[in-house]
């Protein structure tokens, strides 16, 4: 993985609904899950985990700044 948002990674995702949030959010509040299904790609998981964290860091601090 390069960090080229040009690529897309099979099997990597966002899921912000059609869950029961509370075993992730016990106080209340929406959680934002990533996963990944390594089946639909030969990437490794721990690299594919890394990079999803500096993306939803960044996409964080973006909405941080907007508000």
């Amino acid at each position: 993985m390069t960090g080229d948002s040009g690529k897309s990674i099979a099997g990597l995702g966002l899921m912000y609904g059609g869950f029961e949030p509370t075993s992730y959010c016990p106080n209340g509040g929406y959680p934002i899950l990533v996963y990944f299904d390594n089946s639909a790609s030969k990437l490794d998981i721990e690299n594919v985990k890394s990079w999803s964290r500096v993306v939803l860091e960044s996409m964080l601090k973006e909405r941080t700044n907007q508000q």
